[in-house]
């Protein structure tokens, strides 16, 4: 009996220890979690450097977004298009679609609506990517919808600028009542 019971004795120290070791490593990425955490919440985390999680990216696009430093979020949103997990990635393409429209309307508000018109394009580019993706993402369908009748007055203000043609042709094809002798 003596004999049976030190090998158990073994294992189980064996098994405690690999216990122990497996909450050491818990411990230590609990505790490096909370310090992302801290450092997403306060803003810090824009200084941070290095190897960064995916999600500190993202809050790092977030925050220099929020500073006024649109194109440096955009770039970091469009690193994550590209290299995130789906979720976090269709995240950063909305966001990068919002940046867009209110840079848009930033301008739109300024310099008047044709100067608008090409960031209007890439919200609507970004929005359609997502939809592509994920149709059901609701908030993207709205700003979608929203960018398109933005691009749609901005298109219309700028035509009307220019003189209409005194006497404009018209295609034989778009008159009503008239065939080319096909079938």
């Amino acid at each position: 009996m003596e004999l049976k019971r030190k090998p158990l004795r073994r294992w189980r120290a064996l098994a405690l220890l690999v216990l122990a070791a497996a909450a050491a490593i818990d411990a230590w990425r609990l505790v490096q979690i909370e310090r992302w955490n801290r450092a997403i919440a306060d803003g810090s985390v824009v200084e941070a450097r290095g190897r960064l999680p995916a999600e500190a990216q993202f809050a790092q696009a977030y925050w220099l977004e929020r500073r006024g430093a649109h194109q440096d979020a955009l770039a970091r949103y469009q690193a994550l298009e590209r290299g995130a997990p789906a979720e976090l990635a269709a995240a950063a393409r909305y966001n990068s679609g919002n940046i867009y429209l209110r840079w848009a309307l930033e301008l739109r508000g300024e310099e008047g609506a044709p100067s608008a018109l090409p960031l209007l394009e890439l919200a609507k580019q970004s929005y359609r990517d997502l939809l592509r993706a994920q149709p059901q993402h609701w908030d993207a369908r709205y700003n979608l919808e929203r960018t398109l009748r933005l691009a749609g007055d901005a298109e219309a203000a700028e035509t009307e600028d220019m003189p209409q043609p005194l006497q404009s042709e018209r295609a034989v094809t778009t008159m009503r009542g008239f065939t080319l002798g096909l079938p």
